[in-house]
Formats: structure tokens, C-alpha cells, sequence
């Protein structure tokens, strides 16, 4: 009789060990049912990675490993740094429930622009210094930006200089980001056949170029940038490709573009 009743005292406590919120049968030591609501964790401000403070236990003693809190502070600490999300303290350091992932592009807003070569570093559109165009960064670290252009030469003097059928048009992107200059040369050739009798030019032939940088940004800034286009001198084109059909074209088809993704966190230099 009294193992009889040592075993339903067993039953019982094991019962009362298992909590059900929504639900009158839990099936775990916790389970949260609810069709139209979440979790709410407690919300802390981390200052790093590796710091336990300022969340406790609070039967003193070191923090349980598997503590989890939703952190709202940014904090630059280089690898150490904390970002708005959840973290679960592992034993020695938090460690982050999401994925650090940033990827934004900008496009050139209009698909065919004529850039005159008396006109030096004319904005390319939506991505010029008119626009004031600008990418805030999520995190510290790594970020890769990707430059793409594209340019097509303007129509050639017909018959060109030499008896040629062909020639080249030149200019010259200039991406300003964060107080530097990078230069990006390119060339596009245009020609014409008049086997048939009749001429028939083939102009705005672009070609796709680009060119990719990486460099160590900080979160919770904004970076200003701008795109722009200095066309050569072009002897052998219309008018010497300064006005009408000779300009050379700038993100016909394809629109020129500027992309920013996040790479990697890096270690501050001492």
C-alpha cells in the first residue's frame, strides 16, 4: 500500500513539472500555444559579446548557459559589437539568433543618357551628386561594393579619317564614396557598312565594364556616394561627339548600377 502511493505521488509531480499556456496538455516542460501571438523575450541592452552584464542570475552565480534575452543597443566593439536582435549566452560569450545580412543596390534611374564630352563628370542619373544618394550601414566590418557601367559609343564620320569603317569612343566613370575617387575607363566601338549602297551606321554598342571594393565600414552610418561621367574627345564621331548623334551613350539596355553587401565582421588595429 505504500508503494502505492509513493508511485502516484511520482505521477503527480511530474505532472505538475510540465506548464501549458493555451493548452491543457503540455507536451514539454513548457508549451506556449497560440495562433495570433509570440514570445516576448525581456529586452536588455548588450554593450558586448563578451560581457555576461547587464543581464543576471538571479540566484546569483554565473549566467546559465542557454539564457536568452532580445538586445536593443548597438554598440561598436568590432567583434565584440551588438546588434538589435536575440542572443543566447552560451556559457562564455552571447551569441546571435540571426544572420548578419545586407545587400542593397542602386540603379541608374534613366536607361539611355547622351553624355556630352564638353560636360565633365556629369551625373549619371539617380546616381550623380544631385542625388545625394546614400547607404547606411547595419554592422561593422567588411562590406564589398560593386560598381557596373555600361557605355556605347555615338555614330562615326562617315567616310572616317584613314578610309577606316570603325572607331572607338572613350570616357571615363568617376565613383566618389566616402572621400576617395575611383576612375574606370572605358571604350566603345562603333561602325558603319556601305556594301549596299546605302549607309547604315551601328552605334551604341555598349559594353559592360565594373570594378569591386572592399573596405571596412562602421554601423548605424550613412555613407554618401556618387557616380559620374567625363566623355573624351572624339575626333572621328559627329561633330566630334559633342553634340547629336555623335555623344556616346550611357546605360542604354542595361542601367548603370552600385551595389553594397555586407562581408564579414574585422578586428579593430591596436
Amino acid at each position: 500500500m505504500r508503494l502505492y502511493k509513493y508511485f502516484l505521488l511520482l505521477i503527480s509531480s511530474t505532472a505538475l513539472g510540465q506548464v501549458g499556456i493555451g493548452t491543457n496538455n503540455p507536451r514539454g516542460a513548457l508549451d506556449i500555444n497560440s495562433s495570433n501571438s509570440g514570445v516576448v523575450y525581456p529586452v536588455v541592452a548588450l554593450t558586448a559579446t563578451n560581457l555576461q552584464a547587464p543581464v543576471l542570475n538571479p540566484n546569483t552565480g554565473a549566467l546559465v548557459p542557454g539564457t536568452v534575452v532580445f538586445n536593443n543597443n548597438l554598440n561598436n566593439s568590432g567583434t565584440q559589437s551588438v546588434y538589435p536582435g536575440t542572443y543566447m549566452w552560451n556559457g562564455t560569450k552571447w551569441i546571435p539568433q540571426f544572420s548578419k545580412r545586407q545587400s542593397e543596390i542602386f540603379f541608374q534611374s534613366s536607361t539611355v543618357l547622351r553624355s556630352e564630352s564638353d560636360l565633365n563628370n556629369q551625373d549619371v542619373p539617380n546616381l550623380g551628386l544631385i542625388a545625394n544618394k546614400f547607404f547606411r550601414t547595419k554592422y561593422n566590418g567588411f562590406y564589398r561594393i560593386e560598381v557596373r557601367v555600361n557605355f556605347g559609343a555615338g555614330r562615326i564620320n562617315s567616310p572616317v579619317a584613314g578610309n577606316d569603317n570603325a572607331a572607338y569612343q572613350d570616357g571615363t566613370f568617376n565613383f566618389s564614396f566616402n572621400g576617395e575617387n575611383h576612375a574606370l575607363n572605358v571604350k566603345s566601338i562603333s561602325t558603319y557598312d556601305e556594301s549596299t549602297g546605302t549607309i547604315i551606321f551601328y552605334e551604341g554598342v555598349w559594353k559592360e565594364s565594373y570594378f569591386v571594393i572592399y573596405t571596412d565600414l562602421i554601423a548605424a552610418t550613412d555613407y554618401y556616394f556618387n557616380l559620374r561621367f567625363t566623355q573624351s574627345p572624339a575626333p572621328a564621331f559627329f561633330d566630334s561627339g559633342n553634340s547629336g548623334a555623335g555623344r556616346g551613350y550611357v546605360g542604354k539596355d542595361i542601367p548603370c548600377s552600385i551595389e553594397f553587401t555586407y562581408i564579414e565582421d574585422y578586428t579593430p588595429a591596436n
